[in-house]
């Protein structure tokens, strides 16, 4: 005798296709991996009221990290969506990326024209002090004449910013961190923001360059 209810086999569910995300959506979410109000981190603001070569030590490395990965997300807001595994193969010393280093970000995100030449060479700059305290071959600080010297040539930190921070820009200190800090809140703002099309590239310039020029 057949039975009243035939058993029904379980059908798997179909894998879920990730939809793409909108040019803007990905854009904002890029845009939220740079952090713009570092300075206000504890840790920051702890290092910051710290005078020791130490301090300086840990303040330069952590602000050059930040930026760093600030231009690695410019850099990819220029580029086609990359998933994870393409990205590393870009940006991660594990993966022999050809822009895991500072130079070759500073260098190709110029080239993309994220920034204009004086910003380029703020940010030499500042990879030039990064590279005095990661291999460092004495106690330096801040305010070594060399490095102070390097400090003062830096541009970005002397234009008008609507970031209120209570940095002393009269210091190589406060020059070097509030350059960091309106680079990386400046690409920040850049990606979030990025002119329609429809604007003509003169229009973008005034916008876009004024403030990373």
């Amino acid at each position: 005798m057949a039975p009243r209810h035939r058993l029904r086999k379980k059908t798997k569910n179909p894998p879920q296709v990730q939809q793409p995300q909108s040019p803007s959506s990905r854009l904002r979410a890029l845009g939220a991996e740079i952090k713009s109000e570092y300075i206000a981190d504890a840790s920051i603001e702890v290092l910051l009221n710290q005078k020791t070569f130490l301090a300086d030590t840990a303040l330069v490395l952590l602000a050059a990290t930040r930026i760093e990965g600030a231009l690695e997300v410019a850099i990819l807001a220029k580029m086609r969506p990359l998933n994870s595994t393409e990205r590393k193969g870009l940006f991660e010393y594990t993966h022999n990326g050809p822009l895991c280093d500072f130079d070759a970000r500073i260098k190709i995100a110029y080239a993309l024209g994220v920034f204009g030449s004086k910003t380029r060479d703020d940010l030499f700059a500042i990879k030039a002090v990064r590279n005095h305290f990661a291999h460092p071959k004495a106690h330096w600080s801040l305010d070594h004449k060399e490095i102070a010297a390097i400090c003062d040539s830096l541009h970005i930190h002397g234009t008008i910013t609507i970031l209120g921070t209570n940095l002393d820009r009269s210091t190589p200190r406060g020059r070097f961190m509030a350059a960091c800090q309106t680079i990386s809140s400046r690409l920040k703002f850049n990606i979030e923001n990025l002119a329609p099309p429809s604007l003509s590239n003169l229009a973008r310039s005034m916008v876009y360059d004024r403030l990373l020029p």
